[in-house]
């Protein structure tokens, strides 16, 4: 049961996508049925806080703060408040009984813009490999589609040579991986490789955000299970996407695995950083320990984050982290790992 008690007027687009959600199975927890029943009695206008959304547990009420900011929604804590006769007041609930709306939040209201209504669609009906998370994820790209109207890729070569001081000739004739690739073609650059491959399990769905045009080959899968050989690359990269998987061991499993011997493991990762529905892994410096002794370190740098979004300006900036500042915030992770060839006496 959806109850909404908000005011505003009704939008045409919203009825429709709350029914679209309400009347199929949802892979996400049962308050997204809530927000969108939400918004489908009522249409944000500026300036106004249009109610609340209630949810069961602690853990639904994370999933939903943090599905709701990932489409740019404000949300803020919220007590329970009750009506005199003892129903909650001004509280969207979902599901009945005594459970039913334990605490909420409180929906500040924001224009409802054409990219909301879709990124609502992305979230909340469609049906993406993931999850919640791989929603969150679709959403963060869509928005960026929009917002720069094609997903710039230039400058992928200077993080893949620069920041790990290597030249782009090394790359000649080498089979690269970039794992967790994203959907802006981040191998466009490497002409010179006989082999490119993005491996994302969105892949398939980035090809409707421009990806179709690339060069590079998309692989639809996993980084938990690569669908490759062993020894299949000679460079294997993960940027900004090691904290995006569901399993830190068996990703790093694979990512030796499918590395050859001789190979070059290049990762730039946040640390520090709290779990998100996108990024639910959180490590700290030691991430790399986790790589060892199957790959040897041959280049580490400890970097101060810009802020929380800027990975690749770090990068750029270059700003050694003070590890004698006790102040926690994020730091970035840049490592060159090497797979030592095979011995052929040993």
């Amino acid at each position: 049961m959806v109850e909404a008690n908000a005011e505003g007027r009704v939008g045409p687009a919203l009825p429709r996508l709350g029914r679209d959600v309400l009347s199929q199975p949802a892979e996400a927890p049962d308050w997204v049925a809530a927000v969108v029943g939400f918004f489908a009695a009522a249409q944000p206008t500026t300036g106004s806080a249009l109610g609340r959304v209630g949810a069961t547990s602690d853990v639904a009420l994370g999933d939903l703060r943090q599905g709701l900011e990932a489409i740019g929604l404000e949300v803020e804590a919220g007590r329970r408040k009750e009506s005199p006769s003892g129903e909650p007041s001004g509280i969207l609930t979902h599901g009945s009984g005594p459970q039913s709306a334990l605490a909420s939040f409180r929906l500040l209201a924001v224009p409802l813009t054409s990219y909301r209504l879709r990124a609502l669609s992305v979230l909340f009906t469609r049906r993406v490999p993931g999850g919640l998370k791989g929603r969150a994820e679709m959403v963060y790209w869509t928005r960026k589609a929009v917002q720069q109207g094609a997903l710039a890729h230039t400058h992928y070569r200077t993080f893949f040579t620069e920041a790990f001081g290597i030249e782009e000739s090394f790359y000649d004739g080498k089979r690269l991986l970039d794992v967790g690739c994203g959907p802006r073609g981040s191998l466009e650059w490497a002409d010179s490789a006989s082999e490119r491959v993005g491996l994302d399990p969105l892949a398939d769905l980035y090809l409707k955000l421009g990806a179709e045009a690339h060069r590079m080959r998309y692989v639809a899968a996993p980084a938990e299970a690569m669908p490759f050989a062993d020894g299949s690359f000679d460079v294997v990269s993960s940027f900004n996407s090691l904290d995006h998987v569901d399993d830190l061991d068996r990703t790093v499993a694979e990512i030796v695995r499918v590395l050859a011997p001789g190979g070059v493991f290049l990762l730039l990762t946040d640390v520090g950083h709290k779990p998100t529905i996108a990024e639910p892994r959180a490590f700290g410096w030691e991430v790399v320990k986790l790589f060892q002794p199957a790959l040897r370190v041959d280049m580490e740098q400890h970097l101060e984050k810009a802020d929380s979004h800027a990975v690749y300006r770090s990068a750029r900036e270059g700003v050694p982290y003070d590890h004698s500042d006790p102040k926690v915030r994020y730091g970035l992770l840049v490592a060159r790992l090497v797979k030592d060839p095979i011995d052929p006496a040993s």
